[in-house]
């Protein structure tokens, strides 16, 4: 399983998706390189990337029974709600990301947007019904 990660996500998009999903430990490896890969040419959004690869640890970990042998308990159904959540969570701050534009704040400005040749004009408007 190739496993990459530098301590930089500036790096690459596949050290960002890691640091995001928390996957920097060699010693523990979640998903392989490939895999990541993968996800990055389906979503381009490096957010959205991360949620997608916390929602196949978490199939991964939802494939597994919890286990308690000896006293010692595995919980593999909790590691897999955490990383559904940290999809979520990762998912919900792509949304806050979006900018919110108001037009026509002035008149000035509410031409301005009319006239642009390259914008979508709303569906009703005043004089839409005029006839020349």
């Amino acid at each position: 399983m190739s496993f990459t990660y530098a301590g930089d996500p500036a790096a690459t998009n596949l050290a960002a998706v890691r640091f995001l999903v928390g996957d920097t430990d060699t010693t523990d490896q979640l998903i392989n390189d490939a895999e990541i890969n993968y996800i990055l040419t389906v979503e381009t959004n490096v957010r959205l990337a991360a949620a997608m690869t916390c929602d196949a640890i978490s199939a991964k970990f939802s494939r597994k029974a919890d286990t308690t042998t000896l006293g010692l308990s595995v919980a593999a159904s909790k590691r897999a709600e955490a990383y559904r959540q940290r999809a979520m969570d990762l998912r919900s701050q792509v949304g806050r990301a979006a900018e919110i534009f108001v037009g026509g704040e002035s008149i000035a400005d509410k031409d301005t947007i009319e006239d642009g040749s390259d914008n979508v004009l709303p569906t009703f408007r005043r004089g839409a019904d005029d006839y020349e």
